[in-house]
């Protein structure tokens, strides 16, 4: 992710539709909110992925709304808005200063906003509900990727 950040923060991609780059990810918002048996989420190219992955994706993003109905039709499209404003990332920045993993001095613009409350579990993009992570820190604090910190390397594996 970080790899990515970088090449698009750089702003020399070639524009599509008049934008940079992007992912778009369409999930049910069942899929966010981790509900058994809720779907997976689908990426623009085809790939699914668990609703885990999708809120990873999701914490520092641009988001569309889109309301469709039971067949799939495109009922409304709303506009865009960042996870986190640009003037709250601004104040974020200011107030953090750097990465807010244990002894981390990861300067504020190479971090992700972190929102301690999930925007799909209703936490707000208010300065109180974010803090800084580096790329390493934030995997560590999302608890959905727990299971892979505490399974060893080759658990459940053959040999």
């Amino acid at each position: 992710m970080e790899l990515a950040r970088r090449r698009l923060d750089a702003g020399d991609l070639p524009e599509r539709g008049g934008e940079r780059p992007h992912l778009t990810v369409v999930a049910e918002l069942s899929t966010l909110r981790l509900e058994p048996g809720s779907k997976l989420a689908d990426l623009d190219w085809g790939a699914l992925v668990t609703g885990e992955t999708a809120r990873r994706i999701g914490c520092d993003c641009s988001i569309t709304p889109v309301v469709v109905d039971e067949g799939g039709e495109i009922l409304h499209v709303g506009r865009r808005t960042r996870s986190v404003p640009a003037p709250t990332r601004r104040a974020l920045n200011l107030r953090d200063r750097h990465c807010q993993g244990p002894g981390c001095e990861v300067p504020a613009p190479e971090c992700s906003p972190h929102h301690i409350a999930h925007w799909a579990d209703g936490g707000s993009d208010e300065l109180a509900n974010l803090r800084l992570y580096c790329s390493a820190h934030h995997t560590l604090v999302h608890p959905e990727n727990a299971r892979f910190r505490t399974a060893g390397p080759l658990q459940g594996r053959a040999p």
